[in-house]
């Protein structure tokens, strides 16, 4: 599968934020992949990172979700939420050109070659995660672009335990 991947940030780009950034992405993206793996074959196959949606497209999605949200979620994530949509449509600070996660490939910039490889499967887009002041929840926007039936968007809700960050919720705010 190819993924192409981009980030955003609320906050200077210290070297701590950075890292908590990279490691936010690096450690929850293959929970991401493992949930869609149950719907794509995504086994050896190529994602290209790449920013393919209208600017309003993200920020509506965030915008649904909060409204469908409403009261029955926590005040701690409506407020990550608030802060993802005005924050959602920031350029991605790509950390790595190549990222594997057990048999995918993500690709973070862009080859003609990656886009005919026979491996290819789509490209997908990544917001830069918001955290909140602990540094033990988070979310951020990931879509994916595989044609008409399988092209999805979500909101990615994480928690962080110990010193790894999980999966914890997450949202199909569009599909294709």
């Amino acid at each position: 599968m190819l993924l192409v991947i981009t980030r955003c940030s609320t906050r200077s780009a210290d070297v701590k934020e950075n890292q908590n950034v990279n490691a936010v992405l690096e450690l929850s993206l293959q929970s991401v992949l493992d949930s869609l793996h149950l719907e794509n074959d995504l086994k050896e196959k190529i994602l290209v990172h790449t920013e393919f949606f209208p600017d309003n497209a993200r920020t509506s999605s965030v915008a649904s979700l909060i409204d469908f949200l409403g009261a029955d979620t926590s005040k701690q994530d409506i407020d990550l939420l608030r802060r993802l949509k005005k924050t959602v449509n920031d350029s991605l600070v790509i950390w790595k050109d190549y990222l594997r996660l057990r048999t995918t490939d993500l690709y973070f910039h862009h080859s003609d070659s990656l886009f005919k490889s026979p491996k290819y499967f789509g490209t997908f887009s990544l917001s830069n995660p918001i955290l909140d002041n602990e540094i033990k929840r988070g979310c951020y926007y990931f879509a994916i672009n595989c044609g008409n039936v399988c092209s999805k968007g979500y909101i990615i809700f994480l928690r962080k335990d110990a010193n790894s960050w999980k999966l914890d919720d997450f949202f199909e705010v569009w599909h294709g």
